[in-house]
């Protein structure tokens, strides 16, 4: 019997929203990098530090995107925008100091192109004081 189970009826059963995951990682990586920055050397911190602004800005947006209504309330699109904007701009500045050290660059470019996507319409729709429909 896997972990107890006699027969599948009895495993226990949940929903997941997929979105879920990306909201969990950040915050873990969120917390983790929060936590070893007093015992990064000094050359290193700024790197870390801005690896940390990236995952929390990352982590703003995401998670206020998943949980807003259909229509965003003005204050959920100027997060929007703002979080997405730290995070597209701290996310340079990691990639540059990585490129600068010589060293593998921080893998997020994929969701970089997401944010992308998302703010433009969003700061049109802000610019012309239109109401913006959650991207989900």
């Amino acid at each position: 019997t896997l972990l107890g189970y006699s027969k599948s009826s009895e495993y226990p059963t949940a929903n997941w929203f997929k979105g879920q995951d990306t909201v969990s990682l950040l915050r873990f990586l969120e917390e983790r990098i929060e936590m070893e920055i007093p015992h990064i050397d000094a050359e290193s911190k700024q790197y870390f530090k801005a690896m940390l602004s990236t995952v929390a800005a990352a982590n703003s947006f995401f998670s206020c995107m998943y949980q807003a209504a259909l229509f965003l309330k003005p204050s959920e699109r100027d997060l929007l925008l703002d979080s997405g904007h730290t995070c597209a701009n701290a996310y340079r500045d990691c990639a540059q100091r990585a490129f600068a050290w010589g060293i593998t660059r921080w893998k997020f470019q994929p969701k970089l192109h997401f944010f992308g996507e998302i703010l433009h319409p969003l700061e049109v729709q802000q610019r012309e004081n239109r109401p913006s429909v959650n991207p989900l």
